[in-house]
């Protein structure tokens, strides 16, 4: 029973302080993770460590190589070419990943991918299910 209960897909939130976009998008997957508790929503920041940073380098971000005026590097971008935010759709336990979404639409898209592989309503049904079970 408890393996029925398990999550099917977490997500992972890329998360990159210097952009406004993402530090917003911190907010409303918050509000993703309390509503589903069902779905681990996990957050890494891109620049807490040099690991972090690695591995966001591999799974979903790249270095420009143009530089600013003065000289000065961009900011790492993610590699859809898209802007931040940047979350990840992955397959539990094991994190593979299923899909990537950036850009000002990635908090829509990824509801919608979740609401395409029925996530988004197991709340609703396990609640209906303790209800009954109270009943009985």
């Amino acid at each position: 029973m408890a393996a029925a209960a398990a999550a099917a897909a977490a997500v992972i939130h890329w998360l990159a302080p210097w952009a406004e976009a993402s530090t917003a998008a911190e907010t409303q997957l918050q509000t993703l993770a309390v509503t589903y508790p069902h779905i681990p929503v996990i957050s890494v920041d891109v620049t807490v460590s040099d690991t972090n940073r690695d591995l966001a380098l591999e799974k979903v971000m790249e270095i420009p190589q143009s530089y600013r005026k003065g000289g000065r590097k961009f900011q790492p971008v993610p590699k859809s070419g898209e802007k931040w935010p940047c979350v990840t759709l992955h397959n539990v336990p094991l994190l593979h990943p299923v899909q990537a979404f950036s850009g000002p639409a990635a908090g829509q898209q990824l509801l919608g991918a979740l609401q395409g592989l029925d996530l988004l309503s197991k709340p609703q049904q396990q609640q209906q299910q303790q209800q009954q079970q109270q009943q009985q």
